[in-house]
C-alpha cells in the first residue's frame, strides 16, 4: 500500500510540474479532483480541489458550460480524445484543449490539458488578414467558405454569398490620390464589417472587392440589409467631408447545396456586373438631366444622312433595328435578320404573310393583333414576346419593341422598332422555353423606369409539395409537369399578362391594369388550367397552386421590394394551409417574419442539444379493459421565452426548412430511451412515433432507424412507426419495398388519420399496415351520427376481417366510449383516457395497472 501511496505522489508531482494548463474533475459533480501548478497561476487560484470546474475558469457561471465534452466523451471509444479552441474570458487568453476520460482512484475522470495559444493565434490571424482594410485576406476568406460549404448539409445550413465592388476608387485614385482611395477602400470595408457577427464573415478578394457570407440569410433578406448598409454609408462622406461619394455595387449567390467556390463568385459576379450596367444607366440618365439645363445655347438641330444613321446603328447594336414608312407601308428589314429567319428580302410591302410562316402558331393571333393595332393608329408604343422558328428549323424566343413616329400634324409617318432573340441574352428558361427570372425583373424596371403603366400587379405562383413529387415519383416526372404546366398557362393567357418561370417550381405573371379582384380571378382561372391539364395528362398528382400578389406603385414602386412584397403574400399563403391565394399586406408580413424567427430559434435549439424541445406521450389504452398499453410519443417545443407552440405551428416549418429529419432522429432516439424503462415493467408495452414523409423517402431513414434500434437495445416488436393516410395511400406503390423492410425488422406499422380522404379500403388488403387509426373528426358526432357510427363500425370490422387492428382516436367523452365498445375495436386513444403526459405520469399509470 506504501508503494502505491508514493508512486500516486511521483505522479502527483509529475503532472504539477508540467508546463501546461491540467486538471482533472469528477464526471458527475463537475468537482476538481487535481489542478496542477501552471493551472493554478493561469487562473489565479489557491487550493488544488474542491471548485467545480465551471465557476473556476469562467465567470459568472453557475451551471456547466455548453461547451463541456464530457457528454461527447461518454459517447466515444475508450481512449478518445477531443481536440478544440477556446477563448477563455476570464484570463483573455486563447487555449488549445485537449478532453479524454482517464482513470483516477479506480474511476473514470474527465481530464484536460492546456496550451496557451494567444500570441500564435495573433501572428496566424496577422499572416491571415488583410493589412489594409484589416479584414480576412483572399486566402483565409476562401478556407473560411470552403469549411462552410463542406460542412452545411451536415449542420443543416444555408449560406447568402455577397459579391461588392467598391465603386469610384480608380476615379479616386487619378484624381485625389492613392492615400484617398485606400482611405475609401478602407471605410466601406469598416461599415460593412461593424454591420455583421459571428458566424458571418467578411475578407477582401481582390483590389476592390469583397465578399460577405452570411449564415441562415436568404437572398432576398440579404439584398435588403445590404442596400440598407449601402444607404447609410453616404454617410461617411458627409462625416469626413470627402468630395467623392462612398458607395458600392454587389451582387449576391445563394448557397443552398454545396457546390464550388468559383462557381458561386461566378454567379455573384454575374449578377453584380448585371447590377452595374443598371446603375451606370441610371447615372448617365441623371447626367442627361443635368446636362439639359444648360443645353439652350447648344444648336436646335443636328444634320445627319439617314442611310449613313441606319447603317452606323445597325454596326453597332446586336438587335435588328427595322422601320416602315406608314404611309406605302414598305419595311425594310436588316440582313442579319434575314440570316436568322426566313424573311424573303429587306426591303418587303406587306410582311405579314411571311411572319405568319415563321411565327409559332400559338404567338400569331397575338402578334397579328398587334400589327393591326400600330396599322390602324391605336397604338405609339408597344411591347410583345413572341417564337420565331430560324432558319435552323428551331422555335426562339424574339421580343420586338416599337414606336410611332407622327408628323406636325399628328399623322403617322414612320414606325421604327427593336427586335432581339432572348436566347441570346439569357432571358430564356431552357426547361419550360419561358422567359426566365433575369427577364422577369428586366421587365418590372422597364415597366417602371419607362412608365408603360400606370399601374400593374405581379403574382407569384408555386406548386405546393413539388420537391415531394421530386423525391417520389422522379425529377423526369416533375421538370414534364413543369413544361405542360407552362405551356398550359401560356396558352390561356391574354394579351395584357406576361408569364415567367423563376427558381425551382415557382411563375411569375405581371398583370397590366391589374387590381385586387382581377388576381383573383386570374389565380382562379390558373388553377383550374392545370386541373384540366392533369386530367387530360392523367398525372393523378392532386396538384394545388398557391399564389401572392402585389401592387404597382401600392404596395412599393421599386422592383425587387415589389417582388418581395409577393414573394411575403405567397409565404403567408402557404402558412395559412397552402392551395390559396393571398394579397400582400402588412399583416402578413408580420407573420412571415415571425416565421422566420422561429426558424431561426429551432435551427439554434436543435444546435444547443435540443433545448427547449420535450416528447409528451399520450396513453393508447385497451377498448375492452381501458388499461394502458402503449403510447404515442409527440414532440413539444418552447421558443426562447419559454412559451410553447402548437405542432402545428412549428412542424410545418421544421418540414418546410429542412429540419424534419434531424429532429424526428432526436424523437425516435429518446422515446426508444424511455419506453425501455416502461418495457422492463410491462413486455407487451408499445411506443408509436409518428414519422414524417419527408423523413421516411430519405435513403438513410432505414439504416438510421436500425441503427438506434441496436444502439439503444430497444426490441423492434415494441415499436409502431406511424405514417399519416395521405401519404401512405398516395405513395403505396413507391413506399412498399420500405414499409416490407421494416415489417422485416419487426417493427408494426399504423396508418394514422385513416378516412380523411385519400381512403382506399382496397389497399387494405394488401398494404403492409398492421394499425390503423381512425381520424379523430368521425368520433365526436358519434353518438348522434348514424353515418360516423356505421363509418367506424365498417372500418373496424373489415379491418379485422384482413388482420389488421384498430385504434380509435379522438375519444373525448364516456358517451363516446360507451358506443365504441359495442364495435370491439382493439385500442383507443382520446382525452378520455389521458391527454399527453410527461414520462413520469405515464410511469404512475403503469405502476398502478400492476397494482
Amino acid at each position: 500500500m506504501g508503494g502505491e501511496g508514493e508512486k500516486k505522489q511521483e505522479l502527483l508531482a509529475i503532472l504539477d510540474a508540467l508546463e501546461m494548463n491540467l486538471y482533472l474533475t469528477d464526471m458527475d459533480t463537475h468537482e476538481i479532483i487535481f489542478m496542477n501548478k501552471m493551472m493554478r497561476e493561469t487562473y489565479d487560484l489557491d487550493d488544488n480541489g474542491g471548485n467545480l470546474c465551471y465557476k473556476a475558469t469562467q465567470i459568472g457561471k453557475d451551471a456547466p458550460c455548453k461547451s463541456c465534452k464530457i457528454s461527447e466523451l461518454k459517447e466515444r471509444e475508450e481512449g478518445a480524445v477531443i481536440h478544440w479552441r477556446e477563448y477563455s474570458e476570464k484570463v483573455n487568453k486563447i487555449f488549445e484543449k485537449y478532453d479524454s476520460l482517464v482513470r483516477w482512484n479506480g474511476k473514470p475522470a474527465h481530464m484536460q490539458h492546456s496550451y496557451d495559444v494567444t500570441r500564435f493565434v495573433e501572428l496566424q490571424e496577422q499572416a491571415t488578414r488583410d493589412p489594409l482594410c484589416q479584414v480576412w485576406n483572399r486566402a483565409a476568406g476562401k478556407n473560411m467558405l470552403q469549411n462552410v460549404i463542406d460542412h452545411m448539409e451536415r449542420e443543416n445550413h444555408f449560406y447568402s454569398v455577397l459579391l461588392f465592388d467598391v465603386d469610384n476608387v480608380k476615379y479616386v485614385n487619378d484624381n485625389y490620390g492613392h492615400a484617398e482611395g485606400d482611405f475609401l477602400l478602407q471605410h466601406i470595408c469598416q461599415h460593412l464589417k461593424e454591420r455583421i457577427q459571428m458566424p458571418d464573415f467578411i475578407f477582401r478578394l481582390s483590389g476592390d472587392e469583397f465578399v460577405i457570407v452570411l449564415q441562415d440569410v436568404d437572398a432576398k433578406e440579404s439584398r435588403k440589409m445590404i442596400r440598407q448598409w449601402r444607404k447609410s454609408a453616404e454617410g461617411i462622406r458627409q462625416k469626413y467631408a470627402k468630395p467623392y461619394d462612398f458607395s458600392f455595387t454587389y451582387g449576391i449567390c445563394q448557397v443552398d447545396h454545396p457546390q464550388s467556390i468559383s462557381d458561386i463568385i461566378a454567379q455573384a459576379d454575374e449578377f453584380m456586373y448585371e447590377a452595374k450596367l443598371r446603375r451606370r444607366k441610371t447615372r448617365a440618365f441623371q447626367k442627361m438631366e443635368i446636362y439639359a439645363e444648360d443645353r439652350k445655347e447648344l444648336p436646335i438641330d443636328v444634320e445627319y444622312q439617314s442611310k449613313m444613321l441606319y447603317g452606323a446603328l445597325l454596326q453597332c447594336t446586336d438587335d435588328f433595328v427595322f422601320f416602315s414608312n406608314m404611309k406605302t407601308g414598305i419595311y425594310r428589314y436588316p440582313s442579319a435578320l434575314l440570316r436568322e429567319v426566313a424573311l424573303p428580302g429587306e426591303i418587303i410591302e406587306n410582311p405579314l404573310p411571311y411572319w405568319e410562316q415563321i411565327v409559332h402558331p400559338d404567338d400569331w393571333d397575338r402578334f397579328y393583333r398587334k400589327h393591326v393595332e400600330f396599322n390602324e393608329n391605336r397604338l405609339d408604343y408597344g411591347s410583345l414576346e413572341f417564337r420565331v422558328r430560324k432558319r435552323s428549323g428551331e422555335y426562339a424566343w424574339m421580343r420586338c419593341r416599337g414606336r410611332l413616329v407622327r408628323d406636325d400634324y399628328g399623322v403617322p409617318t414612320l414606325f421604327v422598332g427593336v427586335m432581339e432573340l432572348l436566347g441570346k441574352r439569357n432571358k430564356i428558361d431552357p426547361l419550360t422555353q419561358l422567359m426566365n427570372q433575369n427577364a422577369f425583373f428586366d421587365a418590372l424596371e422597364s415597366r417602371i423606369q419607362e412608365g408603360i403603366v400606370d399601374q400593374f400587379a405581379i403574382q407569384i405562383v408555386d406548386i405546393d409539395n413539388f420537391h415531394q413529387i421530386n423525391e417520389l415519383y422522379g425529377r423526369a416526372l416533375g421538370d414534364r409537369l413543369l413544361r405542360s404546366m407552362a405551356q398550359t398557362i401560356q396558352d390561356r393567357l391574354t394579351d395584357n399578362i406576361r408569364i415567367f418561370r423563376l427558381e425551382k417550381d415557382q411563375f411569375a405573371l405581371i398583370v397590366e391594369h391589374g387590381t385586387t379582384e382581377k388576381m383573383k380571378e386570374i389565380y382562379g382561372q390558373i388553377c383550374g388550367y392545370v386541373t384540366e391539364m392533369e386530367e387530360k395528362n392523367r398525372y393523378r398528382l392532386q396538384i394545388q397552386l398557391s399564389a401572392g400578389s402585389a401592387m404597382y406603385p401600392g404596395d412599393s414602386d421599386a422592383a425587387e421590394e415589389l417582388y418581395q412584397c409577393a414573394e411575403y403574400a405567397l409565404r403567408y399563403a402557404k402558412n395559412q394551409g397552402k392551395g390559396r391565394m393571398e394579397i400582400f399586406n402588412k399583416a402578413s408580413l408580420r407573420e412571415e417574419r415571425k416565421k422566420w424567427q422561429m426558424r431561426r430559434q429551432l435551427r439554434l435549439s436543435m444546435a444547443e442539444d435540443y433545448r427547449g424541445f420535450e416528447i409528451r406521450y399520450q396513453p393508447q389504452v385497451d377498448a375492452m379493459t381501458g388499461k394502458i398499453t402503449g403510447v404515442e410519443a409527440l414532440m413539444r417545443w418552447k421558443d426562447t421565452l419559454g412559451k410553447e407552440e402548437k405542432p402545428g405551428v412549428f412542424i410545418p416549418i421544421l418540414e418546410e426548412f429542412g429540419m424534419i429529419y434531424d429532429a424526428g432522429y432526436w424523437i425516435l432516439r429518446k422515446a426508444m430511451q424511455q419506453g425501455r424503462e416502461w418495457i422492463a415493467t410491462d413486455p407487451l408495452f408499445s411506443i408509436s412515433i409518428n414519422v414524417s414523409a419527408l423523413q421516411f423517402v430519405e435513403e438513410r431513414f432505414l439504416p438510421d432507424l436500425e441503427a438506434i434500434i441496436i444502439e439503444e437495445t430497444f426490441p423492434p416488436q415494441n415499436l409502431i412507426i406511424e405514417l399519416t393516410e395521405s401519404c401512405a395511400v398516395k405513395n403505396i406503390n413507391i413506399l412498399q419495398g420500405k414499409l416490407d423492410q421494416i415489417r422485416l425488422m419487426g417493427i408494426r406499422i399504423a396508418m394514422d388519420d385513416f378516412g380523411t380522404g385519400y381512403s382506399s379500403l382496397e389497399m387494405l388488403k394488401t398494404a403492409p399496415v398492421d394499425i390503423v387509426k381512425t381520424d379523430r373528426t368521425f368520433i365526436k358526432d358519434i353518438p348522434t351520427s348514424r353515418f360516423d357510427a356505421t363509418f367506424i363500425s365498417f372500418v373496424i370490422a373489415i379491418c379485422h376481417d384482413v388482420g389488421i387492428k384498430v385504434c380509435v382516436e379522438g375519444v373525448e367523452h364516456k358517451e363516446e366510449y360507451e358506443v365504441l365498445r359495442t364495435m370491439v375495436p382493439d385500442y383507443i386513444q382520446g382525452f378520455y383516457f389521458g391527454k399527453p403526459q410527461t414520462a413520469e405520469e405515464i410511469t404512475e399509470q403503469l405502476m398502478k395497472n400492476n397494482e
